[in-house]
This record gives structure tokens, C-alpha cells and sequence, in this order.
């Protein structure tokens, strides 16, 4: 007798829910590269989790063999996968949810108007920027994982737009930039409490710098051509030619900062 009412109870909540969700992310699609990379960071976190807890490993050891960054490893066995391998790997469940979080309120919106190839080479270009900085910056012991240099990169990216050409005005507005950067600091702040602050700092800049180099000299400059443009027709070759030289600048300053192995100690950025 009741079926046929609580069935229509279910349906108009699971709507409503599904309306709530669509209003907090307008732009979120299944198809998206930003589901994908958070999908395989989760995937990734639990399997690590569920293998150091089954098989009682460490987990900062599970990390490590998984392709966590370390300055020293970087310099001495040119592990140059220990630059990108970190953006997929995830401390604990925190930095997991901050990064998901990021990810769904910025990146559905950024991937929607430049496509993902243009995402995800923003994403690993301001990822491996900030790792970079981090092995030529901080202790050579450092341990670190984690994507926030690659999002700190999509607000450097955020920024710059909104300082130039405003390109991004019809997705994000001023206030919407300006929450998600004091958002980003507020997280920053608690992961300094936390008592890793000098390289979460290099790290989430050398991002930052990242993305907003990148930007300029992939994605920014998109005047229209009828638009006579000196910044444009200065500037633009040279930004690019940074974008490729400044990464294999800062890996030969890595590289020669070679030394023994030494201990490894955990940080999280």
C-alpha cells in the first residue's frame, strides 16, 4: 500500500540531492580528466592504505616504493619519476580530501573551457615545478607526496588570469578567486601548524610559479588577432621558451646538489 509513495519519496530526494550537488558543481562531468585524477588518487590511497594495514609495512615505506619525492634519490639516481609519481600518491585521508575538494570546485570549470590536454599539462607542469623547487630548496632527506604544488598552480593560473586578460570572468568571479585563495592559505596555515612549513612553502610557490608561467605561454595569450597586440607578439615566444628551459635549469641545479643517502624524514605538502 505504501510502496508506491516512498518510492516517489526516494526518487525526489535522491533529485534534490542531485540538484544540491549540481548547484555546488555545475561544471562536474564523468567524462572529465578531473574525475579520472581523482579517482585514481583515491583508488591509490586506499590500496596503499589497505595493503600497510594487511601486511604491516610502513606506510611512508609503501610510499617510498611507490615513487615518493626525495631530493636525494632525484639527485643521485636521476629519478625523474619521483617528480610526477607524488601528484597520484596521498599522505592521509586529509590531504586526500583537500585535493579532491580543490579539484571539483576549480578544475571541472578550467578543464570545461580549455580542454583537457591543456588541464592536465597545467596540472603536471605545476606539479613537477613545485617538486623541483622542493629538491633544489629544501633538506635532502625531505619525503614528500602529494598534488598541492599542481593546485597551487591552478590558482597562480587563476591569478594571472584575473590580473590580465580575465579570460575565465564568464566561469569564475572575483569573489570566487578570492575565497579559493584565502581557502588555500587557511589550508597552508594548518599544514604549517603541522610542522612542515618551509616545504610546503617551496613547494605550493614553485607551483604557483608554475602555473602561472604556463598560462602565459600556453593558454593566456588568446587576443584576438585582429587586435594589434605588442605584449603579444614581444613576449609570447620568450614565456615559452622559459616554460621548457626553466624545469631543465632547476633539475641541473638539482643535480648538482648530489649527495650520500641519508635518512629519510616524512612531509607532507
Amino acid at each position: 500500500m505504501h510502496s508506491g509513495p516512498s518510492s516517489i519519496e526516494t526518487v525526489n530526494r535522491q533529485f534534490s540531492l542531485k540538484q544540491t550537488f549540481l548547484s555546488i558543481f555545475p561544471d562536474y562531468s564523468q567524462n572529465s580528466i578531473i574525475f579520472y585524477i581523482c579517482l585514481i588518487q583515491t583508488l591509490m590511497y586506499l590500496t596503499l592504505s589497505i595493503s600497510s594495514f594487511y601486511k604491516d609495512y610502513e606506510y611512508s615505506c609503501i610510499l617510498y616504493y611507490c615513487g615518493a619525492n626525495i631530493p636525494s634519490e632525484v639527485s643521485l639516481n636521476y629519478s625523474v619519476q619521483r617528480l610526477v609519481l607524488p601528484l597520484i600518491l596521498n599522505f592521509n585521508f586529509y590531504q586526500l580530501l583537500t585535493t579532491v575538494l580543490t579539484l571539483f570546485f576549480l578544475g571541472f570549470s578550467i578543464d570545461k573551457v580549455e580542454g583537457w590536454k591543456k588541464f592536465l599539462g597545467l596540472f603536471l607542469y605545476s606539479g613537477m615545478f613545485g617538486y623541483l623547487c622542493i629538491d633544489l630548496g629544501a633538506s635532502q632527506h625531505t619525503f614528500t607526496v602529494g598534488s598541492s604544488s599542481a593546485l597551487f598552480g591552478l590558482y597562480g593560473a587563476l591569478l594571472t588570469d584575473w590580473i590580465i586578460i580575465k579570460k575565465y570572468n564568464f566561469v569564475f568571479n572575483k569573489k570566487y578567486i578570492i575565497t579559493f585563495i584565502i581557502l588555500a592559505l587557511l589550508l597552508n596555515l594548518i599544514s604549517m601548524i603541522e610542522g612542515s612549513s618551509f616545504t610546503i612553502i617551496i613547494g605550493n610557490i614553485g607551483g604557483m610559479l608554475g602555473g602561472m608561467l604556463f598560462i602565459l605561454g600556453f593558454i593566456q595569450f588568446k587576443w584576438n588577432i585582429d587586435e594589434p597586440s605588442p605584449i603579444r607578439s614581444r613576449y609570447v615566444k620568450m614565456i615559452k621558451v622559459a616554460i621548457i628551459l626553466f624545469p631543465i635549469l632547476l633539475f641541473s641545479l638539482v643535480l648538482s646538489r648530489s649527495t650520500k643517502p641519508i635518512l629519510l624524514n616524512c612531509s607532507v605538502i
